[in-house]
């Protein structure tokens, strides 16, 4: 299983969201508006089964999340 964390900005929260949401492989989806500080935005993490692991990352990296919020190491679990 894989730990995904996000800063997003508001503005593509809600898209990030949808994303994780409609794969089959993501559980545990929690979305926190506004509780990112540094870089300011939407908290938003999920768990990621080791099969849909890489469509999950290569599709957050084609939104852009690592150049306009922040996307933290994953993490293994």
């Amino acid at each position: 299983m894989l730990h995904i964390r996000v800063i997003a900005p508001a503005d593509r929260s809600s898209d990030i969201a949808d994303l994780l949401a409609a794969d089959p492989g993501v559980t545990h989806l929690v979305v926190l508006p506004g509780a990112a500080r540094q870089p300011a935005g939407d908290y938003i993490t999920c768990d990621v089964v080791r099969e849909s692991a890489d469509g999950v990352l290569r599709r957050l990296r084609e939104m852009g999340v690592e150049g306009r919020g922040g996307s933290p190491p994953t993490t293994w679990s």
